[in-house]
Parts: structure tokens; sequence; C-alpha cells
């Protein structure tokens, strides 16, 4: 299946992209890039999860790295963040409604992937 984007619009999804839209496009994947990123938001399409299994799940990932990632996800409005007053503390993150629309994207973007890879 061949999908067309450009001024005749995608006939799978009405989408139509414009030279104008680039920009906003590439802002968006430019958020999604750096390194663990896109790791964190496929774990929490899981469910909800605290931080000490983002951190088992994703080996080399430094807890820096992860309050980092995550504290970006926040104010992009892709995760949210519950702290729990227990001792010791508990803190669970969960993907908002628009966390799991960027996860359909990567999902989406998962199946194109292959031909990327062997093309290059």
């Amino acid at each position: 299946m061949k999908f067309v984007f450009g001024i005749h619009g995608n006939p799978m999804t009405g989408t139509t992209l414009k030279p104008q839209d680039a920009q906003l496009v590439e802002s968006g994947l430019n958020s999604l890039s750096p390194r663990w990123t896109t790791a964190i938001l496929i774990q929490l399409s899981g469910g909800t999860r605290r931080t000490t299994h983002l951190m088992r799940s994703l080996p080399g990932l430094s807890a820096k790295t992860l309050t980092e990632r995550l504290r970006k996800l926040q104010r992009l409005g892709l995760v949210t963040r519950e702290t729990f007053r227990e001792v010791p503390p508990r803190v669970e993150y969960t993907l908002t409604p628009e966390g799991e629309e960027v996860v359909v994207l990567l999902a989406q973007i998962k199946e194109v992937c292959p031909k990327w890879v062997y093309l290059s």
C-alpha cells in the first residue's frame, strides 16, 4: 500500500500536508528525537509505570536522563506524574490521551521504517 501526501492529500485519511506544515512536523519530530524518549513512551503505552520499573526495563538509561525525558514529556502534555505521600515516596507516570495518540503515530512509523532502512 502506497501513501501519497502532498497537495492532493492522503486518500486513506483525507490528510493534506502543505509546505508550511513542514516546520511544525519537524518540531514535533525533534521533540521525540532525543535518545530514550520513544522508548519511554513505548514502555508507558503498557500502562502506568513507576520510576524504578522504567529504569529496570530500559537497561543503559541513567536516572538523570530518565528524569530529564520524563520532565520534557510532562511539559509537552504527553505524560502525567502522580506522587503518593508514602514512605518511601512513590511516583507513577501515565500517558495522557495526547501521549496515546503519539504512540499510535510511533506504531505507524514503525510499519514504514523497514522500507527506509533498506533504502538508505
